[in-house]
């Protein structure tokens, strides 16, 4: 959970390099990161962050562990 706002509002705030992606939840975005991209996406009460480390997986794929990260979680 998010300490103010929702977590929409969250992934929504600008981030220095971040990225929106459609498609994915309430609200996602991008992220770079030390090792790799970083995937922020925001259901209707958690956000969820999935990183990845060496490698840059296509926006679909991002999509899918979205949803799938979602629906474990709502």
């Amino acid at each position: 959970r998010v300490s103010g706002g929702s977590p929409a509002d969250a992934v929504r705030r600008p981030q220095d390099g971040a990225r929106p992606l459609d498609g994915v939840g309430e609200a996602a975005a991008l992220v770079p990161a030390r090792v790799g991209p970083t995937l922020q996406v925001a259901g209707q009460r958690f956000l969820v962050t999935i990183e990845v480390a060496f490698r840059n997986p296509s926006d679909d794929a991002w999509r899918a562990a979205g949803a799938a990260a979602l629906d474990r979680v709502e």
